[in-house]
């Protein structure tokens, strides 16, 4: 071997020792600084609280880490586990907070326990999940599991609700239910909402195939309902609205396909688009005296209407004939299937 060739091998040895030992000094550093993960979201196991190691194995859990807060939060879960124990630590850090979407998608999980750690979750962390019960740490001073629902005790509010939830009667504890909170809910029929819910966020209780039955405390002090509340609730026959409630959003009640009757209380004075749109088994509709915003859409695909009824007292709309009409531009608005269009001067657009 000529000495040209031998300084070309001892050249390339050099080169592979050098990026050894750059190799090495790399992971050393990492693990100094606590093995952080390099990505945004880090895919392994986290350590459950001692008291719950029994339930339950986490398989899949991705944590995203803050390096202010020196902390993580979780941001998905992939897992086939039906017994769901968040962690409290995570490389040896805190877990504090489940973010949005985390568990969107995720059923059927039989039950999920969230420990004292978790000071934050995204009011869509459990949207479209199936959970049959929910356990929360009661040393968490944050959130809590009255009635089996998920409540934030900061701004009092239901964040997930299950399919036996009952919600608790006591203001100091929940005034509002958030936007999905219940959506899609697998199993739950019936639902009562006390006098001390103050406030229903759209999509609430969204696509709820088994609910049947909706009924509000006469004291509530609901105002309004807002947009996809109730909306595709095919099962839903019932509704007995609260007394005090003003304002019904848009599709608020939409897709309905099983809806019988829902009388509009007296205070009622908007009606949103397509609020009762494709309900067509609504026989039966009584608008109120202080209804005065409503739209042409407001009943589109309504085709089961066998009676309209109208308020007397009303100065906006009259029904004549099983015709819902505007007064002031003699418009007929709505139909019946058994509507007679009266031949006065009472209707002069339709």
């Amino acid at each position: 071997m000529d000495d040209s060739m031998r300084k070309r091998i001892m050249l390339l040895a050099a080169t592979v020792i050098l990026l050894f030992i750059s190799l090495v000094l790399i992971w050393n550093i990492n693990i100094i600084k606590g093995n952080r993960p390099s990505a945004e979201d880090d895919l392994t196991e986290g350590i459950v609280p001692e008291d719950a190691t029994a339930r339950t194995t986490i398989d899949k859990l991705y944590f995203k880490y803050d390096e202010e807060l020196e902390a993580y939060t979780i941001t998905g879960y992939y897992g086939e586990d039906k017994n769901v124990v968040i962690p409290s630590q995570h490389n040896n850090k805190p877990v504090i907070g489940i973010e949005k979407e985390a568990f969107t998608g995720c059923r059927p999980i039989d039950s999920i326990f969230i420990p004292e750690s978790i000071s934050k979750i995204d009011q869509t962390a459990f949207k479209d999940s199936s959970i049959a019960s929910i356990e929360v740490d009661s040393k968490n001073e944050y959130f809590c599991d009255y009635g089996n629902c998920l409540i934030n005790l900061d701004n009092k509010t239901v964040i997930k609700g299950c399919a036996d939830s009952r919600i608790i009667q006591d203001g100091s504890i929940a005034q509002k239910i958030s936007s999905y909170a219940f959506y899609n809910c697998d199993g739950l029929e019936s639902i009562f909402i006390p006098d001390n819910i103050s406030q229903i966020d759209e999509y609430a209780f969204y696509s709820c195939d088994s609910l049947k039955k909706v009924s509000f405390a006469n004291a509530n002090r609901l105002h309004a309902l807002k947009k996809y509340v109730f909306a595709d609730c095919v099962s839903l026959k019932t509704v007995v609205l609260p007394p005090r409630l003003m304002e019904i959003g848009d599709f608020t009640f939409s897709g309905c396909i099983s809806l019988e009757e829902c009388d509009i209380p007296s205070q009622v004075y908007a009606i949103g688009d397509g609020t009762f749109n494709g309900c067509v088994s609504l026989k039966r509709l009584v608008i109120s005296e202080s209804l005065v915003d409503y739209n042409i859409d407001t009943f589109i695909s309504c085709n089961g209407i066998q009676e309209i009824v109208v308020d007397k007292d009303s100065g906006r709309y009259v029904s004549v004939n099983n015709c819902l009409i505007d007064i002031a531009t003699k418009t007929l608005l709505l139909g019946a299937n058994n509507s007679i269009v009266p031949e006065d001067d009472r209707v002069a657009y339709i």
